[in-house]
Protein backbone atom coordinates (compact mmCIF):
# COMPACT_ATOMS: atom_id res chain seq x y z
CA UNK A 1 0.00 0.00 0.00
CA UNK A 2 1.60 3.32 -0.84
CA UNK A 3 2.39 5.79 1.44
CA UNK A 4 1.23 9.59 1.82
CA UNK A 5 4.29 10.42 0.14
CA UNK A 6 4.08 8.07 -2.37
CA UNK A 7 5.17 9.31 -6.02
CA UNK A 8 1.66 7.93 -7.32
CA UNK A 9 -0.26 10.05 -4.76
CA UNK A 10 -0.31 13.18 -7.75
CA UNK A 11 -2.23 10.26 -10.08
CA UNK A 12 -4.53 9.68 -7.10
CA UNK A 13 -5.46 12.93 -6.29
CA UNK A 14 -7.98 14.13 -9.33
CA UNK A 15 -10.42 11.25 -8.33
CA UNK A 16 -10.08 12.09 -4.46
CA UNK A 17 -10.88 15.46 -4.72
CA UNK A 18 -13.62 14.66 -7.17
CA UNK A 19 -14.76 12.57 -5.02
CA UNK A 20 -14.57 15.25 -2.14
CA UNK A 21 -16.30 17.70 -4.10
CA UNK A 22 -18.96 15.43 -5.41
CA UNK A 23 -19.73 14.47 -1.83
CA UNK A 24 -19.84 17.81 -0.31
CA UNK A 25 -22.46 19.45 -2.54
CA UNK A 26 -19.60 21.66 -4.33
CA UNK A 27 -19.53 19.69 -7.63
CA UNK A 28 -23.05 20.85 -8.49
CA UNK A 29 -23.09 23.68 -10.43
CA UNK A 30 -20.79 21.61 -12.59
CA UNK A 31 -23.26 18.90 -12.76
CA UNK A 32 -24.51 17.68 -16.42
CA UNK A 33 -28.04 18.39 -15.78
CA UNK A 34 -26.95 22.41 -14.58
CA UNK A 35 -28.39 25.15 -16.73
CA UNK A 36 -25.27 26.20 -18.53
CA UNK A 37 -24.63 28.45 -21.97
CA UNK A 38 -24.58 26.89 -25.61
CA UNK A 39 -23.02 29.30 -27.23
CA UNK A 40 -22.96 33.71 -26.69
CA UNK A 41 -21.61 36.10 -29.22
CA UNK A 42 -21.27 39.94 -28.67
CA UNK A 43 -21.05 41.66 -25.35
CA UNK A 44 -22.95 39.28 -22.63
CA UNK A 45 -22.55 39.34 -19.44
CA UNK A 46 -23.42 36.97 -16.35
CA UNK A 47 -23.95 38.23 -12.95
CA UNK A 48 -23.91 36.27 -9.86
CA UNK A 49 -25.44 37.23 -6.59
CA UNK A 50 -22.24 36.76 -4.70
CA UNK A 51 -20.81 39.44 -7.21
CA UNK A 52 -18.56 36.88 -9.20
CA UNK A 53 -19.14 37.83 -12.80
CA UNK A 54 -18.05 34.30 -15.15
CA UNK A 55 -17.23 34.56 -18.77
CA UNK A 56 -20.18 34.22 -20.74
CA UNK A 57 -18.65 31.46 -22.82
CA UNK A 58 -19.95 28.20 -24.13
CA UNK A 59 -20.22 25.77 -21.51
CA UNK A 60 -20.21 28.14 -18.63
CA UNK A 61 -22.14 26.77 -16.06
CA UNK A 62 -25.08 28.88 -14.76
CA UNK A 63 -26.94 29.09 -11.05
CA UNK A 64 -30.38 29.63 -9.63
CA UNK A 65 -30.29 33.48 -9.44
CA UNK A 66 -28.22 34.21 -11.95
CA UNK A 67 -28.50 36.87 -14.22
CA UNK A 68 -27.90 37.26 -18.17
CA UNK A 69 -28.12 40.43 -19.70
CA UNK A 70 -27.05 40.73 -23.39
CA UNK A 71 -26.15 43.67 -25.27
CA UNK A 72 -26.84 45.49 -27.97
CA UNK A 73 -26.38 42.74 -31.50
CA UNK A 74 -25.86 39.77 -28.98
CA UNK A 75 -26.94 36.24 -29.00
CA UNK A 76 -27.04 33.86 -26.44
CA UNK A 77 -28.34 30.61 -26.28
CA UNK A 78 -28.61 28.09 -22.65
CA UNK A 79 -30.39 25.31 -21.79
CA UNK A 80 -32.23 24.96 -18.48
CA UNK A 81 -31.75 22.22 -15.80
CA UNK A 82 -34.74 20.68 -17.64
CA UNK A 83 -33.09 20.74 -21.08
CA UNK A 84 -35.57 23.34 -22.45
CA UNK A 85 -33.59 25.25 -24.15
CA UNK A 86 -33.66 29.71 -24.25
CA UNK A 87 -32.64 31.97 -27.27
CA UNK A 88 -31.95 35.47 -25.56
CA UNK A 89 -31.75 38.53 -28.37
CA UNK A 90 -29.88 41.36 -27.40
CA UNK A 91 -30.62 44.02 -25.05
CA UNK A 92 -32.46 41.61 -22.69
CA UNK A 93 -32.22 40.18 -19.35
CA UNK A 94 -33.07 37.25 -17.75
CA UNK A 95 -32.60 34.85 -14.38
CA UNK A 96 -31.94 31.79 -14.00
CA UNK A 97 -34.79 29.98 -11.53
CA UNK A 98 -34.11 27.46 -8.92
CA UNK A 99 -34.65 23.84 -10.74
CA UNK A 100 -37.25 23.44 -8.00
CA UNK A 101 -39.12 26.57 -9.21
CA UNK A 102 -38.18 25.78 -12.98
CA UNK A 103 -38.74 28.31 -16.14
CA UNK A 104 -36.95 31.52 -16.12
CA UNK A 105 -37.23 35.07 -14.79
CA UNK A 106 -37.61 37.40 -17.99
CA UNK A 107 -36.53 40.61 -17.22
CA UNK A 108 -36.00 42.49 -20.58
CA UNK A 109 -36.38 42.27 -23.83
CA UNK A 110 -37.31 39.14 -26.04
CA UNK A 111 -36.57 35.12 -25.62
CA UNK A 112 -36.94 32.30 -27.77
CA UNK A 113 -38.33 29.23 -25.94
CA UNK A 114 -38.04 25.85 -27.09
CA UNK A 115 -39.36 23.29 -24.40
CA UNK A 116 -37.81 20.08 -22.99
CA UNK A 117 -39.86 17.46 -24.24
CA UNK A 118 -42.32 16.37 -22.34
CA UNK A 119 -42.60 19.74 -20.46
CA UNK A 120 -46.28 20.27 -19.13
CA UNK A 121 -46.04 23.94 -18.40
CA UNK A 122 -43.40 26.42 -19.13
CA UNK A 123 -42.93 28.81 -16.62
CA UNK A 124 -42.12 32.24 -17.75
CA UNK A 125 -42.12 35.00 -14.55
CA UNK A 126 -42.20 38.59 -15.96
CA UNK A 127 -42.45 41.97 -14.27
CA UNK A 128 -45.88 41.94 -13.90
CA UNK A 129 -47.15 38.04 -14.01
CA UNK A 130 -46.51 34.59 -14.10
CA UNK A 131 -47.54 32.93 -17.56
CA UNK A 132 -47.44 29.30 -17.39
CA UNK A 133 -47.03 28.63 -21.48
CA UNK A 134 -48.32 25.05 -22.68
CA UNK A 135 -47.25 23.34 -26.29
CA UNK A 136 -44.55 23.75 -28.35
CA UNK A 137 -41.65 26.34 -29.20
CA UNK A 138 -43.12 30.01 -28.65
CA UNK A 139 -41.00 33.40 -28.37
CA UNK A 140 -41.81 36.48 -25.78
CA UNK A 141 -41.04 39.89 -26.09
CA UNK A 142 -41.74 43.21 -24.06
CA UNK A 143 -43.86 46.03 -24.72
CA UNK A 144 -42.97 49.46 -24.34
CA UNK A 145 -46.28 49.72 -21.97
CA UNK A 146 -44.60 46.74 -19.68
CA UNK A 147 -46.80 44.24 -21.26
CA UNK A 148 -45.50 40.95 -23.17
CA UNK A 149 -46.20 39.31 -26.17
CA UNK A 150 -46.49 35.79 -26.69
CA UNK A 151 -45.95 34.31 -30.23
CA UNK A 152 -46.93 30.53 -30.92
CA UNK A 153 -44.39 28.97 -33.85
CA UNK A 154 -45.62 25.64 -34.66
CA UNK A 155 -47.66 24.26 -32.47
CA UNK A 156 -50.49 26.46 -30.31
CA UNK A 157 -49.79 27.04 -27.21
CA UNK A 158 -52.06 27.82 -23.92
CA UNK A 159 -51.08 30.43 -21.70
CA UNK A 160 -51.90 30.97 -18.69
CA UNK A 161 -51.71 33.32 -15.61
CA UNK A 162 -53.60 33.33 -12.72
CA UNK A 163 -56.85 35.29 -14.23
CA UNK A 164 -57.41 32.85 -16.55
CA UNK A 165 -55.87 31.06 -20.06
CA UNK A 166 -55.98 31.89 -23.62
CA UNK A 167 -54.69 29.78 -26.64
CA UNK A 168 -52.71 30.98 -28.99
CA UNK A 169 -52.39 29.64 -32.66
CA UNK A 170 -52.35 31.92 -35.81
CA UNK A 171 -52.88 35.19 -33.22
CA UNK A 172 -50.64 35.91 -30.32
CA UNK A 173 -51.18 36.35 -27.26
CA UNK A 174 -50.47 39.61 -24.51
CA UNK A 175 -49.85 39.37 -20.62
CA UNK A 176 -50.52 42.44 -19.15
CA UNK A 177 -50.66 41.45 -15.18
CA UNK A 178 -51.44 38.24 -13.07
CA UNK A 179 -55.40 39.27 -12.12
CA UNK A 180 -56.11 39.65 -15.68
CA UNK A 181 -56.76 36.50 -18.40
CA UNK A 182 -54.12 37.12 -21.40
CA UNK A 183 -55.78 38.82 -24.19
CA UNK A 184 -55.65 37.69 -28.03
CA UNK A 185 -53.56 40.51 -30.15
CA UNK A 186 -52.52 41.26 -33.61
CA UNK A 187 -49.28 42.59 -32.35
CA UNK A 188 -46.48 39.36 -32.80
CA UNK A 189 -43.79 39.24 -30.34
CA UNK A 190 -40.90 41.22 -31.70
CA UNK A 191 -37.70 38.66 -32.45
CA UNK A 192 -34.92 40.78 -33.33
Amino acid sequence: MPSCLSPSLPLRLPWRVALVLALSGAGAALAADAPRLLFASGPVEVRRSEGVQPAAVAGTALAPDDHLATGPDARVQLVLADGSRVSVQGNSRVRIAAAAVGGLDFIEGSVRVLPAPGTRDFVLRTRRATARVRGAAFSAAYNADGSVNVASEREPVEVCTPGGCVMAGDDNVRVRADSLRPTRTNARASWR
